[in-house]
């Protein structure tokens, strides 16, 4: 099996509590996956008391490598865990299969209160099971995952800054 890893840090400019709600609203979440190109998107978010769990499937379509072009469709299922805990400082993570492709990430996510606003950082790890190929996989799968999250960002700074005003 090979492993790609990454992180990636964003400062937002509200605080942990208005941030966390835009995170974990599921109509705003839609919003930004059909924003992004996603389609076919069904989420649902469980509010338990301590704990909050948002399972979020939907289609996505890439261009894809000549390399990957058999392992994968140029539109995938993808199905999302995320979990988060904690008041103040919010951790979690959340897992991520590809229907029918040797493919999992798995990602550790903390928000926290930061002088500007708060810090949200996700740490990744990619893993792919294929022989030969699998270290390029892995790490075309966790640039293609950063490069998604990146354009995310856009979309929560502009819905914040609509929260906030």
């Amino acid at each position: 099996m090979s492993v790609a890893e990454g992180t990636v840090t964003h400062v937002y400019s509200a605080d942990v509590a208005t941030v966390f709600a835009m995170l974990t609203d599921a109509k705003f979440l839609r919003q930004r996956g059909e924003a992004t190109g996603e389609t076919d998107i069904d989420i649902s978010v469980d509010d338990q008391t301590s704990v909050r769990v948002i399972r979020y499937t939907r289609s996505v379509r890439r261009e894809l490598p000549s390399f990957a072009k058999r392992l994968f469709k140029a539109t995938n299922v993808v199905r999302q865990v995320e979990t988060w805990r904690g008041d103040d400082n919010k951790t979690g993570s959340w897992d991520i299969e590809v229907d029918g492709a040797p493919i999992k990430i798995h990602a550790k996510l903390s928000l926290r209160p930061h002088e500007r606003g708060s810090e949200y950082r996700i740490e990744y790890a990619v893993r792919a099971k294929v022989p030969l190929i699998g270290k390029r996989l892995a790490a075309y799968t966790l640039k293609q995952t950063i490069e998604g999250f990146r354009a995310e960002l856009g979309h929560n700074d502009a819905e914040l800054e609509k929260r906030i005003a």
